[in-house]
């Protein structure tokens, strides 16, 4: 079995990033990606991903600017969030590769 995606979109704003507790930093990429049809009113919509980067991969994300066309792979991951009485699933897409397309 397999965990892998592949995105190509627009950064969507500038990205967010922080540095966590443990001196490791993360930043976190609002990329647009256009649906591959068409709505009813004949207008391609997009879609807002958030990609998380980390490390030194966090570094190279945080110069890119809203507009810039990427490239993504990497792995998703399942965390279990705390909702009430309850526990939800949340999924993140996490980079691993990230390519800037010129």
């Amino acid at each position: 079995m397999f965990n892998v995606f592949c995105i190509s979109g627009t950064v969507a704003s500038k990205p967010e990033c922080i540095v966590q507790p443990n001196g490791i930093k993360q930043c976190v990429v609002k990329v647009a990606v256009k649906r591959p049809y068409a709505n009813a009113q004949g207008i391609y919509e997009s879609d807002l991903l958030f990609l998380e980067t980390w490390r030194g991969l966090a570094d190279t994300a945080s110069m890119v600017v809203p507009g810039t066309c990427i490239n993504a792979t990497g792995r998703i991951a399942a965390r279990m969030s705390k909702d009430g009485s309850s526990e939800r699933p949340q999924y993140a897409f996490v980079v691993e590769r990230m390519d800037i397309v010129s």
